[in-house]
């Protein structure tokens, strides 16, 4: 992509085309064999075209964007209902239908109740896995007995992400 680098900041960018192309100078070689005498007129000339096409562009721009967030307001209604069919269950879980494999992943988030935490272990010295601000580490915890995770799961809420669904066409 070429840009000038002056203060217009102007992208010679057209997806369209297999070979791109140079509005730039095509307005300025346009310009020059206008019939305008003065220099003024041609640089008022210039500027219109380089407008012009500016508008253009930003047209094409916003109805591209447009059918993305159509396009990915479709994709999270699909995601939504493929998963509705999957056990909402952290992991990864895949079935195969028809012609595709059909992967839906979750990831959890563990929240932990800090008020409730602070009740429990009030102003004594915390354990090596609890630390001041009162969050717990989640890998240390589920290294614990199973006694000592069950002393704390009243201040845990465990929530599941959104779902991830990946569609492979089988060959």
């Amino acid at each position: 992509m070429k840009v000038k680098t002056d203060s217009s900041a102007w992208s010679a960018f057209d997806p369209t085309l297999s070979k791109p192309s140079t509005p730039l100078k095509d307005v300025d070689a346009e310009v020059r064999s206008t019939e305008s005498a003065s220099i003024t007129t041609k640089i008022e000339e210039a500027d219109r075209r380089k407008s012009n096409l500016l508008v253009d562009l930003a047209y094409r721009f916003q109805e591209i964007h447009e059918r993305v967030e159509k396009d990915t307001a479709e994709l999270d209604q699909l995601t939504a209902e493929i998963a509705h069919y999957f056990p909402e269950e952290a992991g990864e879980v895949s079935k195969e239908s028809g012609e595709f494999n059909i992967f839906v992943n979750r990831t959890e988030r563990w929240v932990w109740d800090k008020k409730k935490l602070e009740e429990h272990f009030g102003e004594q010295e915390l354990p090596t896995y609890v630390t001041r601000n009162l969050t717990v580490d989640k890998r240390k915890f589920q290294r614990l007995s199973h006694e000592e995770q069950s002393a704390l799961r009243f201040a845990l809420t465990r929530n599941l992400n959104s779902p991830r669904v990946k569609v492979i066409k089988n060959v």
